[in-house]
């Protein structure tokens, strides 16, 4: 019997931690604040962020009988390490994004007249899409709610997750990006296109 999606290993909680304190000093560098409470607030917010990612996934693969694992990218963390020292040498807002990557599984397949290949990628194209529409109805939330801080920060996260990547020669883990485009480029298009709106709108 696989274990329930919304059941995290403690590996994946492990991992969570580690991301959210890598998305944290990002955002705190990006804000160019060391107060305490600022930093306590943004691990806050990392968490959030990550949260509104993960939900999304998790209920898209619970409704299909897939399992999912979230995994800590050491490429990407260090990577948006990075750009949060190079963000605090030189006082600019430069933030990178890249410490996180989930992976899929699935041990039954519904025979849907296609070959196995693409019928998963299809399905993995489902369970990133509901990590995306996850994050645009959190940030949806939180502009409403007038929190526009947590409201940049998904818009941010979100614009990263969306790029297209993954390649060996790039530091870091498959984006979510690079699933939805191999599926549905018009797609990817209008999600893109959703997160570049929410950012200019934070």
């Amino acid at each position: 019997m696989t274990r329930p999606v919304y059941s995290p290993s403690i590996d994946e909680l492990n991992n969570f931690v580690g991301t959210t304190l890598v998305t944290a000093v990002a955002l705190i560098a990006f804000k160019d604040t060391l107060n305490i409470n600022k930093a306590l607030f943004y691990v806050a917010v990392a968490v959030i962020v990550l949260f509104s990612r993960e939900l999304g996934q998790r209920l898209v693969a619970h409704w299909m009988e897939a399992e999912i694992e979230l995994n800590f990218s050491i490429e990407g963390s260090l990577t948006t390490l990075f750009g949060a020292l190079m963000s605090f040498l030189t006082s600019l807002p430069i933030i990178l994004l890249f410490p996180i990557f989930n992976s899929f599984s699935v041990e039954s397949y519904e025979h849907w007249g296609k070959s196995i290949d693409a019928m998963w990628i299809k399905r993995k194209y489902w369970i990133v899409s509901g990590g995306i529409i996850s994050m645009l109805t959190f940030y949806s939330v939180f502009q409403y709610l007038g929190m526009p801080q947590i409201s940049e920060a998904i818009s941010l996260f979100l614009i990263f997750q969306l790029l297209p990547f993954n390649y060996s020669n790039i530091p870091t883990g498959p984006l979510d990006g690079s699933i939805i485009i191999r599926w549905s480029g018009f797609m990817w298009l209008i999600f893109m296109g959703s997160a570049i709106l929410t950012l200019l709108a934070a």
